[in-house]
């Protein structure tokens, strides 16, 4: 159940005759407990009516597609994984701040805010398992998704890439003796991985020094600021060198490197490329930036 709070009616006139909306206008929606799935798409009506302040025709027009588009949206996602969230959150204050700051976001900027990473966080904070410590992620990370572009999200998904496509070799009580095919075999599988999600990166190949240390000023990106250099070829030759043996020799970095181009696509390519946007950092994501990535994942794996 839900009920409607009529907005504050304070106004104040501007020069130009129009009317511009106090701040103490803006009014929640009280959601009780028993809300159902068929409430989602009205909830969220209501919300933008009583919390979007007055807009020209078509800008107005604009921001309620959003909206429509959202909410359906929202409403479809949360009936596919009903088993998984509990509904009564919405009743919550907590939660009906995010859908009212989620919804404004959704009519300011539509597609460039990447409405399913907002409908995928939001469902997170629904979930049955999530703990307060998640739950304050979440928020931190919709608080950031109006700052970042889609650019800025490729290279988020191409760190959580980079430093997780890593497999998980058990070695017992000591370091596992193959032979190169074997070495070879790994390199291939993670080089599938990143021909699959090429997409899903991609776009970050423009980016620049930069734009990775303003991530970090947002708290998406860690830099670990360490006085040496550091080679993206480093992390794979952690995982790797100090727990296979070839031929009963260890791997050395540059026989390393030469199996990674000879036998990839893609993962040699973007391993430069990790080298060229940190200056030799090694930079991984926080809390907040593994959220925005998982969400951006959507459920796919990165296991090899």
């Amino acid at each position: 159940m839900w009920n409607k709070i009529m907005p504050n009616k304070q106004e104040q006139a501007v020069a130009d005759g129009s009317i511009a909306l106090q701040a103490d206008q803006i009014k929640d929606v009280i959601i009780n407990n028993g809300v159902q799935i068929a409430d989602i798409i009205p909830i969220c009506r209501q919300i933008y009516d009583l919390n979007f302040p007055r807009l020209r025709e078509e800008a107005a027009r604009v921001a309620l597609e959003n909206v429509n588009s959202f909410s359906t949206a929202l409403q479809a996602s949360l009936s596919q994984n009903i088993e998984g969230v509990l509904l009564e959150k919405l009743a919550d204050p907590d939660m009906q701040f995010c859908l009212n700051q989620s919804l404004q976001l959704v009519a300011r900027h539509g597609e460039k805010i990447k409405p399913e990473l907002l409908i995928n966080l939001i469902q997170a904070k629904m979930a049955e398992d999530t703990n307060d410590f998640q739950n304050l992620i979440c928020n931190q990370a919709i608080n950031v998704l109006d700052k970042i572009t889609i650019k800025h999200l490729h290279l988020i998904f191409f760190v959580g890439l980079v430093n997780n496509s890593l497999p998980h070799i058990s070695l017992g009580h000591g370091a596992l003796d193959v032979d190169d095919s074997f070495l070879i075999d790994i390199i291939k599988k993670i080089d599938k991985l990143f021909c699959n999600f090429y997409s899903k990166f991609d776009r970050c190949l423009e980016l620049e020094y930069s734009d990775s240390k303003y991530l970090e000023s947002l708290g998406i990106f860690n830099y670990d600021n360490m006085p040496f250099s550091y080679s993206s070829f480093d992390i794979l030759h952690s995982k790797l060198g100090n727990g296979i043996l070839i031929n009963g020799k260890k791997i050395k970095d540059t026989y390393l490197k030469e199996i990674v181009e000879k036998n990839s696509v893609k993962y040699f390519e973007c391993l430069n490329l990790y080298n060229k946007i940190f200056k030799h950092n090694h930079v991984s994501l926080s809390f907040v930036g593994d959220a925005i990535m998982r969400s951006y994942l959507n459920g796919d794996s990165l296991s090899i």
